[in-house]
This record gives structure tokens, C-alpha cells and sequence, in this order.
């Protein structure tokens, strides 16, 4: 074989393994998005979030998105019971203490459950702190679960990942990703997607 039509070979070869590495790629990059079943609902990963569409009451559909699959937070406890106080409240105090320091993750899980409660369940939220000691407190409501007979919704950094319900109060415990996975399963409790125990 002549130094051309090994050349022309090798060339080849690479071309035809360039090729089926892009296709192979691509094909991760691109995974199957099959659904899968929980309690009668179809999730599909979109975007690293899972997606599934919810009927309210009225027949109106939602479309649901979280960072984790009800499988993943189904075990996490649900503490206690609330009064009518909270079930009936219009108006709803979503607190935090601005002295904990993970405040990235009490803002993601405060924004997941204040987009369901104020959206779906079309509750009035204000937004408040339980102590008054930075400035974007200073012009908020100082509110704890004790402090107000309407609906405190309080996001608590905590060792423990669980949901505490207490009279006219419901506190989502957690830490970083376990915190997020608390609201969840508390959102998820909310839809019955997941059943309460």
C-alpha cells in the first residue's frame, strides 16, 4: 500500500471515530426523557427539574417544577397538625432569621413555597423577618409562630430536615439542600401528591 492510501486509511479511521464520539455525545447530552409514575402523576426531567402538570379545584391545570422527585422526599417527617388558623388565614407571614447563614437556600426554599401558596392557593403574602437586625428587615414585619394569630409560614435553618406543624404555624427545617428538599415535601404534601400520613 502506497504512503497515500495510508494516509487516505488513517484519515479515515480518525473521521469515522470523530464521528461516532460526536454521535455518542450527543446522545448523552440529549438523554431520553422518559416519564415516570408517582401516585398517578407523570414526571418528565426537564432541566434538571422535575415536571409534572396539577389539576386545582377548579379544574385549572398548573404546571408543577422542583428540584426533587417526590421518591426523594417522601420520607422526610411531617410533624404535628396546624389549626384552622393557618388553613383558613388569607393572609400568610413567610419568615426567616436573618442571623442564620445560609441564606441562599432559605431563599430558594422561601421563593419555591411563596410561588405555590401565592399562585395555586392564591394566599396574600407578606414577607417578614424574625428579628429586626439588618436593613432589609428594618422595614418589615418582625413575626415568629408566636407572635400574630394569621398563618406564620417560618423557613429555619436546622440540623434536622422535617416540617413542623403547630397551630397557626408551619416550619420547613433543613439545611443547604436539605432544606430544599423539606419545602418540597411540604409542596408536595400541599398538592396530595404525596399523601399525608
Amino acid at each position: 500500500m502506497d504512503s497515500k492510501a495510508v494516509a487516505f486509511a488513517v484519515a479515515a479511521v480518525i473521521l469515522i471515530g470523530l464521528g461516532a464520539a460526536l454521535f455518542f455525545f450527543a446522545e448523552e447530552e440529549e438523554p431520553e426523557r422518559i416519564p415516570t409514575t408517582y401516585n398517578g402523576y407523570f414526571f418528565v426531567q426537564e432541566n434538571g427539574l422535575w415536571v409534572t402538570e396539577w389539576r386545582g379545584r377548579d379544574g385549572q391545570r398548573f404546571t408543577v417544577r422542583l428540584n426533587y422527585h417526590p421518591s426523594s422526599v417522601e420520607d422526610i417527617p411531617i410533624e404535628g397538625e396546624v389549626s384552622s388558623n393557618f388553613t383558613n388565614s388569607q393572609l400568610v407571614f413567610v419568615t426567616h432569621d436573618p442571623r442564620e447563614g445560609g441564606l441562599g437556600h432559605v431563599a430558594l426554599a422561601t421563593a419555591e413555597v411563596s410561588v405555590t401558596l401565592a399562585s395555586v392557593f392564591e394566599r396574600d403574602l407578606v414577607a417578614a423577618c424574625t428579628q429586626n437586625v439588618t436593613e432589609a428587615c428594618a422595614s418589615r414585619p418582625i413575626v415568629g409562630c408566636d407572635s400574630t394569630n394569621a398563618a406564620v409560614l417560618y423557613i429555619k435553618e436546622s440540623d434536622r430536615s422535617f416540617v413542623e406543624l403547630d397551630d397557626n404555624c408551619v416550619t420547613i427545617h433543613g439545611r443547604d439542600e436539605g432544606l430544599i428538599q423539606a419545602a418540597e415535601k411540604a409542596i408536595y404534601v400541599w398538592y396530595d401528591i404525596i399523601q399525608s400520613s
